[in-house]
């Protein structure tokens, strides 16, 4: 009996080995948008239907480039460090000029994506005997935009190791110990690792964004106007001629009262000149002796 089951256990441990070894990682399809040289934006899903229909993003998506500059700009990777250790400054993720190359390109990516796409992203340049490559992937779920960085700046030899890669941005090459954050922190929900690429392979960094938040920041509302006071509103033209013969109607009406105040004042002083005229003519009474006294 013991001796079946030694002979059971290394036969177990062989099949779990090859069921492991024979799932391995997803595998992915993807449709090129933008294929320039050494870079190129893609938009990636799962080759199998029925877990790509299982994914249900926030696509297609509408951006301004200034909108995406200004997010990739304030993208930083820290590198993690044990706690005596002195934490170096986070490192910018991408260039001015990457950053010019791919947000074009990605505002038409997220115009295009469906709704179970995911867009990559591929930058590589020239090192050596092979590239500098910085890759990842960018999706909208739920009004937050996920970052997802698996290489950055990775030493990859030409071959079929770079092919490799090109193929599926999302895999990391080696295991780094980077943390994936934004500039401000208010701005960051999460960040996490992430194992899209499969559990086979080492973790990308990833971080989820409050974007609307941030650009809301960027680009305040405009103040209401306010509607000025009625006081203060000058009176329409067409209402001045009216006013305009009304006043003329008043300063007539005026000064035809005052012609005939002045006639009555007239014949008033005519009448006193005559009363004063005949008063005037009248004789004058002698005044009577006085009677002597007895």
């Amino acid at each position: 009996m013991p001796r079946f089951a030694s002979i059971r256990t290394p036969i177990l441990t062989a099949t779990f080995l090859a069921l492991c070894l024979g799932c391995g990682g997803p595998s992915f399809v993807s449709r090129p948008v933008v294929e320039g040289g050494p870079w190129l934006i893609r938009l990636q899903t799962y080759a199998q239907a029925d877990k790509a229909g299982e994914v249900r993003y926030d696509h297609p998506a509408q951006w301004s480039e200034q909108d995406l500059g200004a997010i990739l700009s304030r993208l930083h990777l820290i590198e993690r460090v044990g706690m005596l250790d002195k934490q170096p400054q986070p490192r910018p993720v991408f260039s001015p000029e990457d950053i010019g190359q791919l947000t074009p390109a990605l505002r038409e990516a997220f115009r295009l994506a469906k709704p179970h796409e995911w867009v990559t992203f591929y930058l590589a340049y020239p090192a050596g005997q092979g590239e500098e490559v910085t890759s990842g992937a960018l999706y909208v779920e739920e009004q937050q935009l996920h970052v997802i960085v698996a290489n950055d700046r990775e030493a990859v030899p030409a071959g079929e190791e770079a092919r490799t890669l090109k193929a599926n941005p999302l895999r990391p090459l080696k295991v780094r110990g980077r943390t994936l954050t934004f500039d401000p922190v208010a701005s960051v929900v999460l960040s996490r690792n992430n194992w899209m690429s499969g559990y086979d392979n080492p973790a990308a960094s990833e971080v989820i964004l409050d974007h609307r938040k941030f650009l809301a920041s960027l680009n305040p509302a405009p103040p209401v106007p306010t509607k000025p006071a009625a006081a203060v509103t000058p009176p329409p033209q067409a209402a001045s001629a009216p006013a305009t013969e009304d006043l003329k109607a008043t300063v007539q009406q005026l000064q035809g009262e005052i012609e005939q105040l002045k006639r009555r004042l007239a014949e008033q002083d005519a009448e006193l000149a005559k009363l004063k005229s005949g008063l005037g003519a009248a004789p004058k009474k002698k005044p009577s002796p006085k009677q002597p006294v007895q």
